[in-house]
């Protein structure tokens, strides 16, 4: 399947991150906790942002844990691996992707849809 805009990348900790880490104080994002004693979260995020062109990227929290909302465009999967790694290598994350459209392809999508009925 390809998609033009690929967005709402959630980064959380694995499972097993989780787990181990639940011992290391008031959260469970011991990747996360480790890059920002190391100093290295800034430089981890950053250089990821910078590869993906990021449209846009937001920090918060899901369920207790760390979580970025990056949206990027992604023209088909193959670009998934570079997109992840990063997270994955540096930060032991968890990683969802989703489909989003601007409001402009979704007026596209639903004249589609609504032919196709």
């Amino acid at each position: 399947m390809l998609v033009r805009r690929l967005g709402t990348k959630w980064v959380q900790p694995t499972e097993e991150a989780r787990h181990a880490g639940a011992h290391e104080g008031p959260g469970p994002d011991r990747g996360w906790n480790a890059a920002i004693k190391d100093g290295s979260l800034p430089q981890i995020v950053g250089k990821a942002l910078d590869a993906l062109k990021a449209e846009a990227a937001y920090f918060t929290s899901e369920e207790g844990m760390r979580t970025a909302l990056i949206f990027f465009d992604m023209a088909d999967s193959s670009g998934i691996p570079p997109a992840a790694e990063p997270f994955f290598m540096g930060l032991d994350a968890k990683i969802t992707f989703a489909p989003v459209m601007n409001a402009d392809e979704m007026r596209a999508g639903v004249g589609k849809a609504m032919e196709a009925i």
